[in-house]
């Protein structure tokens, strides 16, 4: 399935793959990030059913940390940025859920 994205949910799907691949390679586990990193930033942007998967609840567990982190944060520009972000990777969840149901 290929997905389409803007240019600002395609730059923050490219930061969340690059914070997951991060992540990952201090644990020494690259594994289930790497695949999906290495096409996002390759723009390629069709995915197999299982990679779709793989995806959307990378992007879940991504939704839910900030969530979290909205949650603890105090400060009004951090909130609001958070919030920002959030609906942005919405955007992103919907795109990826719909794709998902198609395959």
């Amino acid at each position: 399935m290929q997905l389409t994205f803007t240019p600002e949910e395609f730059k923050a799907l490219v930061a969340i793959m690059l914070c997951y691949e991060s992540e990952a390679r201090k644990e020494s586990d690259r594994t289930s990030v790497r695949p999906l990193a290495d096409k996002v930033m390759a723009r390629d942007l069709h995915f197999a059913s299982d990679e779709l998967e793989d995806l959307e609840m990378l992007l879940q567990a991504h939704a839910q940390q900030l969530r979290s982190e909205m949650d603890v944060s105090t400060d009004t520009s951090v909130r609001e940025r958070l919030a920002q972000e959030r609906e942005v990777l919405q955007h992103i969840i919907d795109k990826v859920t719909e794709a998902c149901a198609m395959v």
